[in-house]
């Protein structure tokens, strides 16, 4: 692969940048070639098979349960997808649109919908950062063709500007209370449509957004990367999930430490 990854062709224009830093997100169409995307299906699709946690019975998930099948950093257990993860082309897109030089991976997240699956809550995904200041962008990667009934994210347009709305774990009450703050603003709120291996989706940590319901047969399969510019400070943690984290992934580090740490590794691009 050359030093500049999946994508060393395409770059960000000074449109596509202000689109995303107004909006909150950017839908980026045809930038990988599919079969190179597809040719990392199998191996997260292992990893899925080996590490992803056992569930209880359907009836008794709650509805963060009931939205996916989740495996986070993927990218320990198997040196193919951390060949993605790692993608400097990928990086170089996310950091040109933040405006930043260097680059941390926060995690990745191996995000299935089975069929049948239920809608994804409301949420900001910085809610489960604890950094000082907390900024990041997500990277949404299909790794096959997902129609929207297949379960496509929607985003309440410009709320990000909002900043953080709550400290609050995806949950129903984050899908309640930040669904009221939706309306009660009256955001628009915009799907981005079916998305095919090789398109890229964008969005800032603070943006309020979810995903539809899995109407379907056919498993949706997406991995999803979290960059944080790197630089950033440990935050004294401020909800269950932060706390948790912070216990997990960095539990030598505390507030006032740089987050820098084996597992929030720098991302070359």
């Amino acid at each position: 692969m050359s030093e500049t990854g999946l994508v060393p062709e395409r770059d960000i224009s000074h449109e596509e940048i202000e689109r995303y830093r107004s909006d909150g997100y950017l839908v980026l169409r045809d930038v990988v070639a599919a079969a190179k995307v597809t040719a990392f299906r199998d191996a997260v699709r292992e990893v899925v098979a080996r590490h992803a946690e056992p569930r209880p019975p359907a009836p008794l998930r709650d509805t963060y349960a009931k939205a996916f099948v989740q495996v986070f950093n993927a990218w320990t257990f198997d040196p193919r997808v951390r060949e993605l993860v790692f993608d400097p082309g990928l990086a170089r897109l996310a950091a040109r649109l933040m405006g930043v030089s260097r680059l941390r991976l926060f995690c990745d997240e191996v995000l299935y919908k089975e069929p049948g699956a239920g809608h994804t809550p409301w949420h900001q995904d910085l809610s489960a950062c604890p950094f000082e200041p907390n900024t990041g962008i997500t990277l949404w990667i299909p790794l096959c063709e997902v129609s929207v009934e297949m379960g496509t994210m929607y985003f309440a347009r410009g709320s990000h500007e909002a900043g953080e709305l709550g400290p609050y774990d995806i949950s129903d009450e984050t899908d309640r209370d930040l669904g009221a703050f939706v309306r009660e603003r009256g955001l628009e709120c915009v799907d981005t449509g079916p998305m095919l291996p090789g398109d890229l989706s964008f969005h800032d940590g603070w943006i309020v957004h979810g995903a539809n319901e899995n109407r379907t047969g056919q498993m949706r399969e997406v991995i999803v990367l979290h960059y944080f510019p790197d630089g950033q400070r440990v935050a004294a943690p401020t909800n269950p999930t932060r706390e948790r984290l912070l216990g997990a992934v960095a539990p030598l580090l505390r507030p006032g430490d740089l987050a820098a740490c084996e597992l929030w590794p720098r991302v070359p691009w």
